[in-house]
């Protein structure tokens, strides 16, 4: 159900995460044509929720804004790449930002977090598979250069919470412990 702000969902719990996460679907289909009208008031009520200062998304919860920004990028992504390019782009290098390496400051290679995505820009919790599979599915809906250096980071991180020493370099990983301290 749109509702008149173009948000999509029951009027009194969407935001724009719920919202881009239905025209994300929908995008992908062929009613996407048919529900266009809808589909623009809906981008434009989640380009609203945009942060100018750091190109992120979430303002309801800014503690989530990976997944926000994450589906923001989705959303526009498969309503019409063309049209949001330069919108894509920005917000694609907010969440770059946003993983834990030495690019951002926050991380070595050393550390089991390297290559990870975590809730949001100031590193609160750990990075997890959820916001990883988020932040790359919206990397990968933005057409992210496959020799991006952010990929090569989150397969060592995937390679490392696999807690496997076949695919993990971590010295720490044994059969029966596990990654994390």
């Amino acid at each position: 159900k749109s509702n008149e702000d173009g948000s999509i969902g029951d009027k009194e719990t969407t935001n724009s995460g719920v919202t881009g996460l239905i025209i994300a679907s929908i995008g992908k289909t062929k009613w996407k044509e048919a529900n266009r009208s809808s589909l623009d008031k809906a981008a434009n009520y989640i380009l609203k929720d945009k942060n100018p200062t750091n190109n992120s998304y979430g303002s309801v919860q800014p503690k989530l804004s990976n997944y926000f920004t994450s589906v923001a990028i989705m959303a526009l992504s498969s309503l019409d790449k063309e049209k949001y390019k330069d919108e894509i782009a920005k917000t694609s290098q907010y969440l770059k930002g946003t993983q834990s390496s030495e690019a951002s400051g926050n991380i070595k290679k050393e550390d089991w977090r390297y290559g990870g995505f975590n809730y949001n820009e100031k590193g609160e919790n750990e990075p997890d598979l959820n916001n990883t599979g988020f932040a790359l599915s919206a990397l990968n809906s933005a057409d992210l250069k496959k020799d991006d250096e952010t990929w090569k980071r989150a397969i060592v991180f995937l390679q490392r919470v696999h807690n496997s020493p076949e695919v993990s370099d971590l010295e720490k990983v044994k059969p029966g412990t596990k990654v994390v301290n």
